[in-house]
């Protein structure tokens, strides 16, 4: 634990978060008096990311991402259609330096498949971002996916052709 920064978690007081990824409870007093010792805060694996459970001034449990925690405290502010990722993959280390932010849009394209969409007036559009084409075009993504998928003939005239 040398080496390491740390700093207060913001709206949990009796918390500090470590540019190491972890979570340390301060030394308090609990509401029955006893002397809670400072400690780390156990970390739980679930849908992909490591979760805490904090506790605030008026005793109402939050259950928070650590990777959240310890970007907001050691790195710049998230901007839209940005994602928190991993530099090595592993999700479980959630250590500031090896955090960073990704377009979510080149994420979506990456992964995406290509499709061929005809607008109302017969024009072909060649899509390989569907979420980002339904959000330039003022169309809903599911539908325009079950258009696709063949489960619905058209949506606002927008049909798919066959490849």
């Amino acid at each position: 634990m040398d080496n390491q920064t740390l700093k207060e978690v913001e709206g949990f007081p009796n918390y500090t978060v470590s540019d190491q990824g972890y979570v340390m409870s301060k030394p308090r007093l609990a509401k029955d008096g006893r002397k809670l010792p400072q400690r780390i805060v156990k970390a739980r694996l679930a849908k992909g990311a490591l979760w805490i459970t904090l506790t605030d001034d008026s005793g109402k449990q939050h259950l928070v991402s650590l990777r959240n925690l310890v970007a907001t405290a050691f790195m710049r502010s998230r901007q839209k259609h940005e994602r928190l990722r991993h530099i090595n993959n592993d999700v479980t280390d959630c250590r500031a330096s090896n955090l960073y932010f990704k377009n979510a849009r080149d994420l979506a394209s990456r992964n995406s498949r290509e499709y061929t969409l005809v607008d109302p007036d017969g024009t072909g559009h060649t899509v390989q971002n569907m979420n980002l084409f339904c959000e330039l075009h003022g169309l809903d993504q599911s539908n325009m996916s079950k258009v696709v998928r063949g489960v619905k003939p058209q949506h606002k005239g927008w049909t798919a052709t066959t490849n």
